[in-house]
């Protein structure tokens, strides 16, 4: 009987001590589980790296203007080009009806004639005179012709009628050879390869010197974007740009070719021209390309990730761990590129700084770090 009571009593004292060392682990448990799980990261020095990013309008890298070199009004004869057409340098745009040019072609060669014709005649009369005069002169010397003969021959002799000839055959010479040249212009021609753009001709139509036709060379082209100073005073011409064109995933690249170094008067934005080829025509003139272009700054500071700064009313801070502790330290801040924030005071390279789950922190608590740099 005894016995079995004894064996009972320290039955019981097993259990209860048992109970009691299970009481304290699962106390330890709920203690730990209570603790904070958070990421570390140390701040590294460097400098903060920003892209800079505008939109401009691709342009034609130049566009010559064909304006037909006619006098009046012509019709046209035969129009070979539609617009969005590509062409060659040489190639024909149109041909103008001919037949009033070579009308006055001819008129003007008859003209040209004429005056030559008279101009000869006159010289010849011009001769005859001078030896007219010659000899009156030794007729009054010898007293045999009064000195009103002498006076009707010097003006018979006169070379201002002459003159007048002159300057009419001057006149339809140089008209003759204008209206050849005309002949040379009832052919339009492209002086450069590249796409028509625009005109305002069509065949059996009439053409003045109002009329033109368009030629883009769109084998390359420019993009103009308006600049902030501390993005102009990065570049140099010949500088490389990466251009997102905005219709299409693609990126493409142009150079830097010129950059004015004076502000418009309202903007104060400083226009920079990019130039591209384009050779396979995939981008048109008038769709958008977003240029971007990266901006480091020459100072050297502790770069964070932009989300483990917090502000409160007080300032911007982040949590600092320190033996399993997180301590809520203020610090200044300067810019951000959207991803990496710079630390101006109140933190050094050497301190954990919290990543991860500091939203849900306060001044001292425990933490856990599960992960960290």
């Amino acid at each position: 009987m005894n016995r079995k009571i004894l064996l009972l009593g320290l039955i019981g004292i097993l259990l209860l001590t048992a109970c009691g060392r299970a009481s304290e682990k699962t106390k330890e448990s709920t203690e730990e589980s209570y603790k904070k799980v958070v990421e570390i990261y140390f701040g590294q020095e460097g400098d903060l790296k920003r892209t800079f990013s505008m939109t401009g309008v691709f342009e034609a890298a130049s566009i010559v203007k064909i304006i037909p070199k006619i006098q009046g009004i012509e019709e046209v004869e035969e129009l070979q080009v539609l617009e969005g057409q590509f062409v060659k340098k040489g190639d024909i745009l149109s041909k103008i009806d001919d037949e009033n040019v070579r009308d006055n072609i001819n008129s003007a060669r008859a003209s040209y004639q004429l005056s030559k014709d008279n101009y000869e005649k006159g010289l010849e009369n011009y001769n005859i005179a001078l030896d007219n005069l010659k000899r009156t002169e030794k007729l009054y010397e010898e007293g045999a012709v009064t000195k009103q003969d002498l006076e009707n021959a010097q003006v018979m002799a006169s070379n201002n009628e002459l003159d007048i000839l002159k300057g009419q055959l001057d006149i339809a010479r140089i008209n003759f050879e204008n209206q050849k040249k005309s002949l040379d212009h009832v052919l339009l021609s492209s002086p450069i390869d590249g796409v028509v753009s625009r005109m305002n001709i069509e065949e059996k139509g009439y053409i003045s010197g109002q009329s033109f036709i368009e030629i883009a060379q769109i084998d390359k082209l420019k993009l103009r974007v308006k600049l902030p100073q501390n993005v102009v005073k990065v570049l140099e011409i010949g500088d490389v740009i990466d251009i997102d064109l905005i219709s299409e995933d693609k990126k493409v690249f142009g150079s830097v070719k010129s950059i004015n170094y004076v502000p418009e008067d309202i903007s104060n934005l400083y226009s920079v021209l990019i130039e591209l080829d384009n050779p396979d025509y995939l981008i048109k003139p008038g769709m958008f390309g977003q240029v971007s272009i990266d901006i480091k700054d020459s100072k050297e500071t502790i770069l964070l990730p932009v989300d483990s700064v917090l502000n409160d009313s007080d300032g911007s801070y982040v949590y600092i761990v320190v033996d399993n502790k997180a301590y809520k330290t203020y610090i200044e801040i300067g810019e951000d590129n959207g991803e990496e924030i710079e630390i101006i005071s109140g933190l050094d390279s050497s301190q954990a700084v919290v990543v991860s789950g500091q939203e849900f922190l306060e001044d001292g608590i425990e933490v856990v770090v599960v992960r960290g740099e």
